[in-house]
């Protein structure tokens, strides 16, 4: 699959698709998953490959978390 670290199974259930969008704390979610590095499952609507790629362009300090929220803010559905 695109993460190969991914259990197989969790991806089967795409619930998540419908409710991340719609999530009060869907910036929290997703800030808290990229501080503390969550390798499995979706936090704030991201897979953990699309989370490795918000964490690549912090770490190059291409954005800031700032600019990040809010390109994120601007896209949410």
């Amino acid at each position: 699959g695109a993460d190969d670290d991914e259990p197989p199974q969790f991806y089967n259930d795409m619930r998540w698709r419908d409710l991340c969008p719609k999530c009060p704390v869907r910036d929290q979610c997703l800030a808290h998953a990229i501080l503390h590095r969550e390798r499995w499952g979706v936090w704030g609507g991201l897979t953990p490959a699309a989370r490795r790629n918000i964490e690549e362009f912090l770490i190059e300090g291409a954005v800031t978390w700032v600019q990040l929220t809010r390109r994120w803010s601007n896209t949410r559905s």
